[in-house]
């Protein structure tokens, strides 16, 4: 009896053992989840306090710029940027009865706004011309507002765009992870 005794003691003995493996395991790969859920949404908040940054870094690297200098080399990027278009976002950016809106950083002279029409004329064969307006929330740029597209040609658009790139490559690199 007392062998049998001491056998069962053995056998639950290394039953709770086997449980208690499986709890640690458990908690284990728990607290590893929630640590990786922890770092992804400490990198995240990071990112957007990194973007944030970058937005108050330019603006005021962009204050020290001369104006004209900063506005030639916006519309010069938005000619490029509009001849690379593709043809159906050209369209798309150019449809609608409303005439297209110009938003600028800064507000543009006479000159400009001829070369900016001119432009638009030439890339997108606008009927009407457009408006235009200053949004001193731009951050160094120009925005095109059409009845069926907008296109976003400034530093806030990038560094929107870069944040965007960093967060899906984090998404994927959680996903990688997990």
């Amino acid at each position: 009896r007392r062998a049998e005794a001491a056998e069962a003691a053995d056998a639950e003995r290394a039953r709770r053992l086997a449980e208690a493996g499986r709890e640690i395991d458990r908690l284990r790969t728990a607290a590893a989840r929630a640590l990786r859920q922890d770092r992804a949404r400490a990198r995240r908040e990071l990112e957007d306090e990194a973007g944030r940054l970058a937005g108050t870094i330019a603006a005021r690297l962009l204050a020290h710029l001369p104006g004209p200098a900063a506005t030639a080399a916006i519309l010069a990027g938005l000619g490029d940027v509009l001849a690379a278009l593709p043809a159906p976002q050209r369209e798309a950016l150019a449809a609608g009865a409303a005439p297209i809106e110009v938003v600028s950083a800064t507000p543009l002279s006479d000159a400009e706004q001829a070369r900016c029409t001119a432009m638009l004329t030439q890339h997108l064969g606008l009927a009407t011309p457009p408006r235009y307006r200053a949004d001193a929330g731009l951050l160094a740029g120009i925005e095109l507002h059409g009845s069926g597209a907008m296109l976003r040609h400034s530093w806030q658009a990038q560094l929107e765009r870069i944040m965007e790139e960093l967060a899906r490559k984090e998404a994927g690199d959680a996903a990688t992870l997990a």
